[in-house]
């Protein structure tokens, strides 16, 4: 347990790469290389944004505001206006500016465009995630701990992905120390045996 302190104050020191953000941003998988230029440099600005003015990233630029951004490439400040939850606020203080960050982004070269980014899991995966949350809960009775600190959604996600639908999988790096010698073998099985099943 003196692991996950220490790599919970790790990451805490540890900063975020703002250029990184774009990989996590809401269907940004459905965007292509270009579009993606767009975005990283959308992401990578409200990050630095929301750091520099101690504001929450979604005073800076709403969420669900970065893929049409990315998507549409807007001209104009009416045009801008005109995005899914694009706050007048952002508008009215950052919007000149954004319209130059998308024509600068718009216009990177494509030896320069992000790689595209895959799928999430299909839909049929959550059955595999409730049974390996599943083994996961049984580690943590056993230990007399709440659940949700035994395994993340996230690295059980980058454990299917890394062998979905037939695998062979392996395990991710984000599950580490104990819980890796804990249980790492028995989710690999578990994958392994639903998979022979099918």
């Amino acid at each position: 347990m003196l692991d996950d302190g220490a790599e919970l104050v790790a990451n805490l020191r540890r900063e975020v790469d703002p250029y990184e953000v774009y990989r996590d941003a809401k269907l940004a998988w459905k965007l292509s290389r270009a579009q993606l230029a767009v975005l990283r440099e959308l992401c990578a600005w409200r990050e630095v944004q929301a750091r520099a003015r101690n504001l929450p990233r979604n005073r800076i630029i709403r969420e669900h505001s970065l893929w049409p951004l990315a998507k549409t490439q807007p001209d104009n400040l009416g045009a801008l206006a005109r995005i899914e939850d694009m706050h007048p606020r952002t508008v009215r203080h950052d919007g000149e500016f954004l319209l130059e960050l998308i024509q600068t982004a718009a216009n990177v070269p494509a030896a320069e465009w992000p790689p595209a980014l895959p799928e999430p899991l299909p839909i049929d995966a959550a059955g595999s995630i409730k049974h390996l949350r599943a083994i996961g809960q049984q580690y943590a009775e056993q230990l007399d701990m709440t659940p949700e600190l035994m395994l993340r959604k996230k690295t059980l996600e980058a454990l299917l992905k890394s062998g979905y639908p037939d695998g062979p999988y392996q395990l991710p790096d984000s599950l580490r120390g104990w819980r890796r010698e804990l249980m790492g073998q028995a989710l690999l099985d578990s994958l392994a045996s639903s998979g022979e099943q099918s």
